[in-house]
């Protein structure tokens, strides 16, 4: 897994500073860091429900809930950002 992971990032490096510099690129940057800073959603989600519901409690645990399903939801973005970047 780990030189699978060091091989994906390589590869993005190489593709990156080899394709023309076009708006396509920034498309491509975006969707790295969605999916590099997805898993944050599981630390920021059930802060922000603490700060949203009255009971700290229920807004932890409505934040604990919805943080993976809003994480998947960046993943899946970043990569249709990566994959489709070329067709902008």
């Amino acid at each position: 897994m780990k030189k699978v992971l060091c091989l994906g990032i390589a590869f993005a490096f190489v593709l990156t500073l080899s394709v023309p510099a076009y708006a396509g690129v920034d498309k491509l940057k975006d969707g790295f860091v969605k999916v590099v800073k997805s898993p944050m959603q599981l630390i920021e989600r059930p802060k922000m429900g603490m700060d949203e519901m009255d009971s700290r409690p229920v807004g932890f645990l409505k934040g604990l809930v919805e943080s993976p399903f809003y994480m998947l939801k960046d993943i899946g973005g970043g990569l249709i950002d990566v994959v489709t970047f070329p067709f902008e």
